[in-house]
């Protein structure tokens, strides 16, 4: 693989990389890895993402799922 490091009017060097079976699998995992996360975050706070992209023009918040609701009161009395 050839990386071009530096343009010059006068010259251009070009480094000579070369990526081992170990370090090729090691950037596989770490984008495996990173893709997992991004996939596991948005599942544990998709209920918030939908919220947020959702919200009502009144500014009311839409309750948070597993959050107990406060009773309501009879405000005739």
């Amino acid at each position: 693989m050839h990386v071009l490091t530096s343009w010059n009017s006068s010259h251009v060097q070009l480094l000579l990389l070369y990526l081992d079976p170990g370090s090729g699998s090691l950037i596989i995992q770490l984008v495996i890895g990173a893709l997992l996360a991004i996939g596991l975050t948005i599942r544990i706070f998709w209920s918030r993402i939908k919220a947020f992209l959702l919200r009502n023009k009144t500014g009311a918040e839409p309750p948070i799922p597993g959050e107990v609701e406060k009773p309501k009161t009879d405000e005739r009395r």
